[in-house]
Protein backbone atom coordinates (compact mmCIF):
# COMPACT_ATOMS: atom_id res chain seq x y z
CA UNK A 1 0.00 0.00 0.00
CA UNK A 2 1.28 3.38 -0.68
CA UNK A 3 0.20 5.73 2.19
CA UNK A 4 2.73 2.38 4.20
CA UNK A 5 5.36 2.91 2.10
CA UNK A 6 5.16 6.90 1.97
CA UNK A 7 4.91 6.98 5.92
CA UNK A 8 8.19 4.83 6.18
CA UNK A 9 9.85 7.15 4.26
CA UNK A 10 8.73 10.45 6.02
CA UNK A 11 9.81 8.49 9.42
CA UNK A 12 13.12 7.68 7.80
CA UNK A 13 13.46 11.68 6.84
CA UNK A 14 12.49 12.51 10.43
CA UNK A 15 14.84 10.24 11.93
CA UNK A 16 17.84 11.40 9.39
CA UNK A 17 17.05 15.26 10.54
CA UNK A 18 16.65 14.57 14.39
CA UNK A 19 13.19 15.62 14.58
CA UNK A 20 11.82 15.87 17.76
CA UNK A 21 7.99 16.02 16.50
CA UNK A 22 5.60 14.61 14.17
CA UNK A 23 3.06 16.21 13.09
CA UNK A 24 0.75 14.54 10.11
CA UNK A 25 -2.09 16.61 9.41
CA UNK A 26 -5.68 15.28 7.32
CA UNK A 27 -9.36 15.93 7.68
CA UNK A 28 -11.93 14.12 9.29
CA UNK A 29 -15.48 14.11 8.07
CA UNK A 30 -18.09 14.34 10.89
CA UNK A 31 -22.10 15.45 10.06
CA UNK A 32 -21.81 18.04 12.60
CA UNK A 33 -22.56 21.61 12.64
CA UNK A 34 -19.42 23.01 14.75
CA UNK A 35 -16.63 22.15 13.31
CA UNK A 36 -13.13 22.05 15.68
CA UNK A 37 -9.51 20.55 15.38
CA UNK A 38 -9.43 16.78 16.98
CA UNK A 39 -5.47 15.97 18.17
CA UNK A 40 -4.28 12.30 18.38
CA UNK A 41 -0.67 11.63 19.86
CA UNK A 42 1.29 8.78 21.00
CA UNK A 43 1.56 10.17 23.65
CA UNK A 44 -0.03 12.41 26.54
CA UNK A 45 2.92 15.08 26.56
CA UNK A 46 2.05 15.55 23.08
CA UNK A 47 -1.71 16.07 23.64
CA UNK A 48 -1.00 18.81 25.86
CA UNK A 49 0.87 20.31 23.48
CA UNK A 50 -3.04 21.43 22.09
CA UNK A 51 -5.11 20.64 24.93
CA UNK A 52 -6.88 23.87 25.04
CA UNK A 53 -6.76 23.95 20.72
CA UNK A 54 -8.22 20.77 19.84
CA UNK A 55 -10.51 17.80 21.30
CA UNK A 56 -8.83 14.52 21.98
CA UNK A 57 -9.80 11.79 19.45
CA UNK A 58 -11.11 9.76 21.53
CA UNK A 59 -12.57 6.76 19.34
CA UNK A 60 -12.01 5.62 15.69
CA UNK A 61 -8.81 5.55 13.71
CA UNK A 62 -6.72 7.64 11.09
CA UNK A 63 -6.14 6.31 7.66
CA UNK A 64 -4.07 7.25 4.82
CA UNK A 65 -1.03 8.73 5.06
CA UNK A 66 -1.71 10.43 8.18
CA UNK A 67 -2.09 7.23 9.84
CA UNK A 68 0.98 5.00 8.47
CA UNK A 69 3.05 8.23 9.85
CA UNK A 70 1.25 7.79 13.48
CA UNK A 71 1.96 4.04 13.11
CA UNK A 72 5.48 4.44 11.81
CA UNK A 73 6.34 7.22 14.53
CA UNK A 74 4.57 4.63 17.58
CA UNK A 75 6.83 1.82 16.01
CA UNK A 76 9.94 3.98 15.87
CA UNK A 77 9.51 5.58 19.28
CA UNK A 78 8.98 8.89 17.73
CA UNK A 79 6.80 11.34 19.21
CA UNK A 80 4.20 12.43 17.34
CA UNK A 81 0.88 14.90 17.18
CA UNK A 82 -1.56 14.43 14.26
CA UNK A 83 -4.18 16.87 13.79
CA UNK A 84 -7.32 16.31 11.56
CA UNK A 85 -9.37 19.16 10.68
CA UNK A 86 -12.97 18.37 10.64
CA UNK A 87 -14.87 19.39 7.73
CA UNK A 88 -18.48 18.14 6.42
CA UNK A 89 -18.03 15.92 3.91
CA UNK A 90 -15.32 14.12 1.89
CA UNK A 91 -14.66 17.40 -0.12
CA UNK A 92 -11.74 19.87 0.28
CA UNK A 93 -12.28 22.11 2.74
CA UNK A 94 -10.14 25.46 3.13
CA UNK A 95 -11.55 26.63 6.55
CA UNK A 96 -10.99 23.69 8.12
CA UNK A 97 -7.71 23.31 6.73
CA UNK A 98 -6.65 26.96 8.27
CA UNK A 99 -7.72 25.91 11.89
CA UNK A 100 -5.23 23.15 11.62
CA UNK A 101 -2.75 25.57 10.13
CA UNK A 102 -3.55 27.87 13.31
CA UNK A 103 -3.26 24.88 15.44
CA UNK A 104 0.63 24.17 13.95
CA UNK A 105 1.83 28.07 13.93
CA UNK A 106 0.63 28.05 17.95
CA UNK A 107 2.80 24.86 18.45
CA UNK A 108 5.56 25.92 16.81
CA UNK A 109 5.45 29.26 17.67
CA UNK A 110 5.30 30.86 13.88
CA UNK A 111 2.97 32.94 11.78
CA UNK A 112 1.23 31.16 9.19
CA UNK A 113 -0.75 33.26 7.35
CA UNK A 114 -4.21 31.09 6.67
CA UNK A 115 -5.52 34.36 4.70
CA UNK A 116 -5.80 33.02 1.47
CA UNK A 117 -7.08 30.16 2.78
CA UNK A 118 -10.45 31.87 4.54
CA UNK A 119 -11.08 33.76 0.98
CA UNK A 120 -11.13 30.48 -0.81
CA UNK A 121 -13.48 29.20 2.15
CA UNK A 122 -15.89 32.49 1.87
CA UNK A 123 -15.76 32.29 -1.87
CA UNK A 124 -16.85 28.32 -2.16
CA UNK A 125 -19.14 28.79 0.85
CA UNK A 126 -20.60 32.02 -1.32
CA UNK A 127 -20.89 29.63 -4.46
CA UNK A 128 -22.70 26.79 -2.46
CA UNK A 129 -25.40 29.29 -1.02
CA UNK A 130 -25.79 30.38 -4.73
CA UNK A 131 -26.30 26.84 -5.79
CA UNK A 132 -28.62 26.43 -3.20
CA UNK A 133 -31.16 29.42 -3.59
CA UNK A 134 -31.20 27.72 -7.40
CA UNK A 135 -31.93 24.54 -6.47
CA UNK A 136 -34.53 25.67 -3.70
CA UNK A 137 -35.95 28.28 -6.48
CA UNK A 138 -36.63 25.36 -9.29
CA UNK A 139 -38.25 22.80 -6.81
CA UNK A 140 -40.85 25.98 -5.74
CA UNK A 141 -41.63 26.23 -9.73
CA UNK A 142 -42.11 22.69 -9.83
CA UNK A 143 -44.65 22.88 -7.24
CA UNK A 144 -46.15 25.99 -8.46
CA UNK A 145 -47.77 24.12 -11.80
CA UNK A 146 -50.71 22.07 -12.16
CA UNK A 147 -51.15 19.02 -10.16
CA UNK A 148 -52.01 16.16 -11.94
CA UNK A 149 -55.03 13.80 -10.22
CA UNK A 150 -54.83 10.09 -10.34
CA UNK A 151 -57.89 9.52 -9.81
CA UNK A 152 -60.86 11.87 -9.01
Amino acid sequence: MIAYDIGKAVIGWAQSLNAKLNIPIAGIATMREERTVYAAATGAEQLSLVKDKTETLVTGSISGIAGSIMNESHANKLPALCLLGETQGPTPDPRAAARVIDVVSNILNVSISTQKLIEEADQIETELHKLAEQVQGAEQAETKGPTQVMYG
